[in-house]
C-alpha cells in the first residue's frame, strides 16, 4: 500500500517541528542526597545505568525527558549552586579521592565563591596528595584570610614544613 506524498511531507514537517524535551532540572535536595550517599559509600560516581528507549504506543513516539545524570562528585564541582560545589568538594576530601585533586585545584584557583575555594583547599589537605602543595602555597597569598587560613591548614595536613616560614 502506498502512502500519498502529501501525507509523508506533512508527517516529516510535524516531526521536524516537535520541540526537544525540556532539560532535566535536578533539585538541590536530590544533589545533596547524591553527595552524602557517594561520600558514605566512599566512591566518586555511580556506575552508568543502561536505559532502554521508551516504547512507542499506537504509532506515536513517547517523548520523555532524559533521566537525570548519574551522581558524580567531580561533575558536581561545576554545579551552578555554590553550596553544591562546596559540599561536593568537602565530600571528595573526606573520602580521599585522588582523582579529585586536579579539579579541586581548579576550584581553589578559579571558583568565584570564597567558601567553595576554602573548602577546596581543605579537601586537598584531607586527600594528602603532594601535587597540591604548590597551589596551596600560592593560596597563602590570597587576599581572603579564610582561603589563606585553609591553605595553611591543608599544608599542615600535608606535613609541608617548607611552607612554615610563609605561614608564620
Amino acid at each position: 500500500r502506498r502512502i500519498p506524498l502529501v501525507l509523508l511531507l506533512a508527517a516529516s514537517v510535524a516531526c521536524a517541528t516537535t520541540p526537544p524535551p525540556a532539560p532535566v532540572v535536578v533539585p538541590f535536595e536530590t544533589k545533596m542526597s547524591w553527595i552524602i550517599r557517594l561520600e558514605d559509600q566512599r566512591i566518586l560516581r555511580d556506575a552508568a545505568i543502561p536505559i532502554a528507549p521508551p516504547p512507542a504506543t499506537q504509532g506515536r513516539r513517547n517523548v520523555l525527558p532524559p533521566p537525570p545524570p548519574p551522581p558524580d562528585l567531580i561533575r558536581l564541582f561545576e554545579d551552578s549552586e555554590a553550596r553544591i560545589r562546596r559540599r561536593a568538594a568537602i565530600a571528595a576530601g573526606r573520602v580521599g579521592l585522588a582523582e579529585a585533586v586536579p579539579p579541586l585545584i581548579r576550584l581553589l584557583q578559579a571558583d568565584t565563591d570564597v567558601e567553595v575555594r576554602q573548602m577546596a583547599a581543605f579537601a586537598l589537605g584531607l586527600i594528602g596528595d603532594a601535587s597540591a602543595v604548590e597551589p596551596l602555597r600560592a593560596a597563602l597569598a590570597d587576599p581572603m584570610p579564610v582561603i589563606a587560613g585553609r591553605a595553611a591548614e591543608a599544608l599542615g595536613l600535608l606535613n609541608d614544613t617548607a611552607s612554615a616560614p610563609a605561614i608564620g
